[in-house]
């Protein structure tokens, strides 16, 4: 049976040390050789192409997304093995904040069929659940738009700054509905996954660290 690897990052813009950093991804780019890669976060003005610099050595074709320029002038990639037939791009919603957040979707053209792929990047602000409820469900109408039964199954696939259990992740797992309004998306980590939780986050990252955000103490009687 045919399998399809697929690999999702934040490249966290020019985040320090970037070159550094820059060469241990396309190390592992290269060991272990996805089909697809949803990159978040990504720079691409005159003079600097963070996604092709990745792309190029390794043969991979580039769609690219943004929707302004500020307050985050970075944007969403994905890199593929084989070309997009077409690239849709979507602002998904503020709801009130100063967030220009997007997603881009890519036909892709397979051996095996049309292989949508949308990659995207969800608000950042932990305590903005309601904001990513509303994204999600853009998500998904946006999909639903530019896709049809005739393609394969559609991958989604980004940085969604939420916990596995949060209202917008069990929204998109058919684990909850929204106002009588359901979904279902596959976790291809529950499903393919080699069961630990499955971390895409270390609050130890020096990198982090001045993001500072509420903590909750919780006692024990």
């Amino acid at each position: 049976m045919p399998t399809l690897s697929v690999l999702t990052l934040n490249l966290w813009n020019l985040g320090a040390p970037w070159d550094r950093r820059a060469a241990v991804i396309a190390s592992a780019l290269r060991a272990l050789a996805p089909d697809v890669v949803c990159l978040q976060e990504v720079l691409r003005y005159e003079g600097l192409d963070q996604a092709a610099r990745l792309a190029d050595p390794l043969g991979y074709h580039v769609t690219f997304g943004r929707v302004g320029d500020e307050p985050y002038p970075f944007g969403n990639a994905i890199l593929s093995r084989w070309p997009a037939l077409a690239t849709e791009v979507t602002a998904l919603p503020r709801v009130g904040t100063d967030e220009n957040r997007c997603a881009v979707l890519s036909l892709l053209d397979t051996p095996h069929g049309v292989l949508p792929v949308c990659c995207t990047h969800l608000n950042w602000r932990l305590d903005q659940c309601h904001v990513r409820v509303q994204q999600v469900q853009h998500l998904v109408d946006f999909l639903d738009a530019h896709t049809t039964d005739a393609h394969l199954p559609a991958i989604l696939a980004g940085d969604f700054n939420a916990e596995p259990d949060a209202d917008e992740i069990r929204w998109l797992r058919g684990l909850t509905h929204f106002a009588g309004r359901s979904t279902y998306f596959a976790d291809a980590w529950a499903v393919a996954g080699d069961g630990s939780p499955g971390h895409t986050f270390v609050r130890r990252n020096p990198y982090a660290a001045p993001i500072a955000t509420h903590n909750l103490l919780r006692a024990h009687a």
